[in-house]
């Protein structure tokens, strides 16, 4: 199937914003950090152990889902 510019655009661009939030997840430890959590941790919380901003870590979230 032919992609629309648009579509073609879109996709290229949310792939590299993928590729850049798993290298951030591995940089900063975030699935060893989760795995350790009995209970799961907030924003503020991970941001503590990681010393990344969390307001930056709350703007991750979106693109992580």
């Amino acid at each position: 199937m032919v992609q629309s510019p648009y579509d073609a655009l879109a996709a290229n661009t949310w792939m590299v914003l993928e590729v850049a939030g798993v290298r951030l997840t591995a940089e900063i430890g975030l699935a060893t950090i989760l795995g350790d959590s009995e209970d799961g941790l907030s924003v503020d919380e991970i941001a503590q152990k990681t010393g990344v901003d969390g307001l930056k870590l709350g703007g991750f979230k979106y693109f992580s889902s």
